[in-house]
């Protein structure tokens, strides 16, 4: 057998697959940050706040528990997108 191994052509892909699911995952981050953040200031209106009667997290409280699901999420999705993607179109 000579040639590169089939790991060796896979690898890169799915490599590929992780690195588009973290870029996705930080404009997703900075987008959900921006839209809660500009939501929430609309919110914090005292006459509707007393309204509701609750109270709004912050985005910065919220953002370690956000960061981690989303990057989770992003590199997962990325590979397993490459690896079905490779059954199906890569006959290694």
């Amino acid at each position: 057998m000579y040639g590169a191994t089939n790991n060796f052509i896979r690898w890169p892909f799915i490599v590929e697959g992780m690195v588009i699911g973290v870029i996705a995952s930080v404009i997703s981050i900075a987008l959900v940050g921006l839209a809660y953040t500009a939501l929430s200031e609309k919110l914090l209106e005292p006459s509707f706040m007393q309204i509701i009667n609750m109270n709004l997290v912050t985005f910065s409280e919220m953002f370690s528990s956000i960061i981690v699901v989303y990057m989770v999420l992003g590199i997962g999705i990325g590979a397993l997108g490459s690896i079905i993607s490779m059954r199906k179109y890569l006959k290694v």
